[in-house]
């Protein structure tokens, strides 16, 4: 029978837990074209293959110190979301505001053009005293349409 000593098992285990304690896994950088990604395998083969040790085991936080964290990025997602939705918000106003504007001057353009039509009815059925006066309404409703409606 083997006989061990209280000492000789303390050494044993303490150099058990080192060794376990300071284990370390790897983890597989792969570069495709620039798209970088990690993974436990190794890379494809035309990717650009880096090696990194990492630890195995990931350092104990405390319940409270957990909760903490979940407290603060929960708070961080909430005013990102707050954030989001009011730039949301605000980009609507303004594509709203565009198109009433855009709405308006099409109306406005609209408008013009429609003056342009009788002026030139006008201009058609106008008698030779009355046709040189019909010409240049006829021209200033063009030029009036040509301002509105940016042509």
């Amino acid at each position: 029978m083997i006989h061990s000593s209280p000492k000789k098992m303390l050494l044993m285990s303490l150099t058990m837990l080192t060794l376990v304690s300071t284990s370390q896994a790897q983890t597989f950088k792969c570069d495709v074209n620039g798209s970088v990604s990690y993974s436990q395998t190794p890379c494809i083969t035309n990717a650009k293959q880096s090696v990194m040790d990492t630890p195995a085991t990931i350092p104990p936080y405390s319940e409270k110190t957990a909760k903490e964290i979940a407290a603060k990025e929960k708070n961080d997602a909430n005013q990102l979301a707050q954030s989001r939705h009011k730039a949301e918000e605000k980009n609507d106003r303004e594509m709203k505001a565009i198109a009433a504007s855009n709405a308006k001057k099409k109306q406005q353009c609209d408008a013009q053009q429609l003056k342009i039509k009788w002026a030139k009815e006008d201009l058609a059925n106008a008698k030779p005293k009355a046709e040189s006066q019909a010409r240049q309404k006829v021209k200033r409703a063009t030029e009036k349409a040509a301002l509105v409606c940016g042509k």
